[in-house]
Formats: C-alpha cells, structure tokens, sequence
C-alpha cells in the first residue's frame, strides 16, 4: 500500500443548492499528536464554600459509581479551580481568615478535603491539578506562605506522584469587589517564583505547572506570559466559551454562526504568539471550557444538545495543536458531564466514546462546502486500547441539519468493513434536542445495575455502504483495515 493516500469523503448534501462537501483526509502523517489526558475535566472551588458544602457532600468520594465514571475517562486531569480558587485559603480557621476582613469571603480547603482529592484521583488513575491563590499577595508580591502550607502537608503525607499545579484563574477578568489587578509581568514573576518552590521539594518538583488560565485570547498577558514565563512552565492555558449561559436559548448550540471558525481563529493566533516567542516549543492547554460561561443554560447543558459544541471543539483543539481540554465542569454545575445524583449527562457519554475510540493522533482533514459549518468532519488514528489494529482510522462526525447527510467514501475505502457508532437522543422536546437520554445505535445508554459501565457496542458494517449521519447527530465510524501509514 502506498505511503501516501488519501481518504477523500464526498458528502452529497439535500440542500438548496444541491451542493457536495468533499473531506479530504490524509493519512501520510498525522498533524498533532495530543496528550493521553486530552479529554479532562474540572471540579469548581465553589464546591468547598459553606453555602455549597452540600454539593461537596454529595459528591461521594467513595461510591463505586464515581469511581466507574471517573476511571472511564482516565487518563483525566481532574482541575480543581474557577474563580472561588482566587480566595481559597488550606488549613485556615475561618476565625483567623474573617479577623483580615478580607474581600469576597475566604473558602476553607480542609486537609480532609485534600486527603479525598488526592485518593480519589489516585483510585481513579487520574491526576490531580490543583490551582493556587494568586490573589493571596504583599503588595506586588504573590505570598506564598499558603502554597509552602500545603506543600508541607503533601510532604509529610506523601504525596506528589499524581500533582500537578497552576496559579490564579482568569487574572484578565478579576472584577470581584476586592480583586486587584496583578501586571502581566509580576503573573510571570510569580509562575517563575512558584516553580522554584515547587522545585525544592522532590516529590513535587516532576509535577506540571501550567498557566496563566486567560478567558481572553489573545492577549498581552498570553504574549508576555509565554515569552517570559514559558521557560518555567508546561503549558500555555487558556479558557474558553461561546455565549453566555444564563441569557442563551437552546437555538444558540446549533446556530451555524457558533461552528463557523471563530474558534479556531483564537487558536491559531495563540499558536503563532508560541512559535514566535522566545519558547516556541511550549504547549498549549485549554484549562476551562464548555459552551457557555456563567453556569451554563438550565434545561440544556445537561441535554442531547449540547453534544455538538463539545465534539466540534474537541475536534477543532485537537487539529489546532491544543494538547488537553478540560470540560468545565464535571459536577456541580448545569453544564456538568454528571449530574447532582451521581449519573452521566449525554456529554459524558459523548467523551466516554471518544475517549475509547480516537487516538492521539491527528489526521489532516480539509473540507470545502458552503455548509461545513452545518456538517462537521474530523479524523484521527484510533485509540490504541479500542483493540483495533494498527493502521486503524476513526472518523467522527456532527451533523446540524434537519436531514439526513450521506457520506460516500471513495474508491480506496470502499472494500472496507468498518464499525458505526451512531448517537442520537432519546425522547424530549424539540425533537429529543433536550432529552437527557442519548442512544447508541439505538439503545439508550446507561449505566449496569452495579454502576458499572456498559459495553459500547457498534454496528458492523459490509465494504461499500454509504455513511448515513441523520439530522441533529453525531457518530464515529472505525475503518479496522485502513491500514493507514499514519496511524502505523
């Protein structure tokens, strides 16, 4: 088989103007190669505030279940930040902390409070990603008595080998009633002084330091971060949404203008403020994002519907070089990938599939159509623990129209069996657009009645089949036999 070929999808669309959109997909090379944590997931500080501990509470640690759903995703980051992480404080009497008056009200994270994030993660096989009081401070200087507290404590319990570690959340936007705003230059001085900490305790000093977490980009924090701070840290990271939860409507997650490229325009520019800088090798991380900011939108963040902004941005980052993503939030919120009693939304389904069949290489995919903002194509090497063989190529796939798309492969891919994977809503309003029940193949997912979760089974298909993406769906399809040099 040739060294070089390509995978080129004629999509024969029934629109006005009859048009095809034509994917191109080479499999020579992969373009980007994302982390193994690519797929991760946060858990807001909100959580450890007095008027929140019953969501905290509820969140139990020790259930089988949450164990099942947060080892499904692994390898994850679990971060643990948002906006409270700014006026969190470890190990600190509230009776000591309300003598300061300090402004908005300090949150307490109790040693018990680590101890379970800490277990938890490590009974998970996932890492843990911790983010740091930046506006804890002496002036212009970032005090760092709180971070050497917890420090401390993780060197005499032990731990280390799962922590990782950022500083402030979206110091761009600190208008809270007590913020001060921090130079872009002192953020960098304050990364280097953290990781020179970070650096004198042995257990710590292997963990990862990413920052600034930016919600605008970019910026000039992003350019004088990554050129002065870039030597001192992992990743670049950023924030992202597209609308504003609490204002929006379920119209805004399927409106074209929201898959249109603006997106990857952010990204691209963030990318070649990296590569011109004095640390072109640094990484980029999205540190936050689901579809919309402020909580989400009540009755559709948690539904079918929001599906297609999260798959299109995962296949958006991960062609644009972005190595993780972390889905804001995975409890505790509207748009979180489980909900308050401990169950999978449809997004968590959604990144359950995609963590088990796309692997972390990249295939260069071009389309050309007027409507390729309604069908979205994206390609990648399957994951290698999907029991495919080597050479297998996954294509997934989202489709906003209100028909059925067809896709055609060409003449190469043609002779290929491959494996369907079609998610499609259950029963609710707007067509199922909000229902909280996803299909497989037309089986509603859920979980075992031991918690546990349940085989994702595919349809089998014969060589030369039209891929069918009905309207308002998503799907992946596995070519086992591609054989793709690519993905060798």
């Amino acid at each position: 088989m040739s060294h070089f070929f390509l995978l080129c999808l004629s999509l024969s669309a029934v629109s006005l103007a009859n048009a095809q959109l034509s994917v191109t997909i080479a499999t020579d090379a992969s373009i980007f190669v994302t982390e193994p944590t690519f797929i991760s997931f946060n858990l807001d500080s909100f959580v450890f505030d007095p008027l929140n501990r019953q969501i905290w509470d509820n969140f139990d640690r020790s259930s089988p279940k949450l164990h099942n759903l947060m080892r499904g995703l692994s390898p994850a980051l679990l971060r643990v930040g948002g906006s409270p992480a700014d006026w969190l404080f470890f190990d600190v009497p509230y009776s000591v902390l309300n003598a300061t008056k300090l402004s908005p009200q300090p949150i307490i994270l109790t040693k018990t409070d680590w101890d379970d994030m800490v277990q938890l993660t490590l009974a998970t096989d996932n890492r843990l990603l911790f983010d740091l009081n930046l506006q804890q401070r002496f002036g212009l200087q970032w005090d760092t008595s709180q971070a050497i507290r917890l420090f401390e404590y993780c060197r005499q319990k032990g731990y280390g080998k799962n922590l990782d570690w950022e500083l402030g959340n979206e110091p761009d936007y600190y208008t809270h009633p007590g913020q001060v705003t921090v130079p872009t230059e002192q953020i960098s001085a304050d990364f280097s002084n953290l990781r020179r900490l970070l650096d004198a305790y042995p257990s710590l000093r292997a963990g990862s330091l990413v920052g600034p977490d930016v919600v605008s980009f970019p910026n000039d924090i992003v350019h004088d971060f990554v050129n002065i701070a870039g030597g001192d840290v992992t990743a670049l990271t950023t924030h992202h949404y597209y609308f504003r939860g609490d204002t929006a409507t379920w119209k805004d997650y399927i409106n074209p203008v929201y898959f249109s490229g603006a997106f990857e325009k952010q990204l691209r520019q963030t990318k070649t403020i990296i590569t011109q800088s004095k640390h072109p090798e640094l990484k980029h991380w999205i540190g936050e994002t689901s579809d919309s900011w402020h909580s989400g939108t009540a009755g559709v963040s948690d539904r079918f519907i929001s599906g297609f902004l999260w798959l299109d941005k995962l296949g958006i980052a991960a062609k644009m070089g972005v190595g993780v993503v972390m889905r804001q939030t995975f409890y505790g919120h509207q748009y979180s990938l489980i909900s308050l009693d401990l169950n999978p939304n449809p997004d968590y389904w959604l990144s359950l599939l995609h963590k088990k069949l796309v692997g972390p290489k990249v295939l260069y995919a071009e389309t050309s159509h007027s409507n390729s903002s309604t069908v979205k194509v994206y390609a990648h090497c399957s994951a290698a623990g999907a029991a495919y063989p080597t050479g297998a190529v996954t294509l997934f796939a989202l489709n906003i129209n209100n028909h059925t798309e067809h896709l055609t492969l060409s003449e190469q891919f043609v002779k290929l069996p491959y494996e369907v994977y079609l998610m499609t809503p259950g029963d609710g309003e707007q067509n199922g657009l909000l229902s909280k029940e996803v299909k497989l193949n037309g089986n509603v997912l859920s979980l075992m009645p031991d918690s546990s979760l349940p085989d994702l089974l595919p349809v089998t298909r014969s060589a030369g089949m039209t891929l069918d993406l009905p309207a308002y769906s998503y799907a992946f399809w596995v070519f086992p036999d591609a054989e793709a040099p690519a993905c060798s």
